[in-house]
């Protein structure tokens, strides 16, 4: 998680965990619909790493790149 709070510009890790928890569940509910379990493979690293890399574009939240 050291990561992808370094990877955001944002002070708050509270307001993050609170914008990514909802991306994570809003994730799910796509993989679900699709016939798929995210939390089966969330714990797969290329899995996780695609998740975030999409949540800049998707939430919003500026990067540091």
């Amino acid at each position: 998680m050291k990561a992808i709070v370094k990877e955001f510009e944002i002070e708050n890790v509270d307001k993050l965990y609170q914008i990514m928890n909802a991306y994570f569940h809003a994730a799910g509910d796509l993989y679900e619909d699709n016939g798929l379990n995210l939390s089966k493979i969330i714990t797969k690293a290329t899995v996780f790493k695609i998740l975030v890399s999409h949540s800049r574009s998707v939430t919003g939240l500026p990067s540091n790149n």
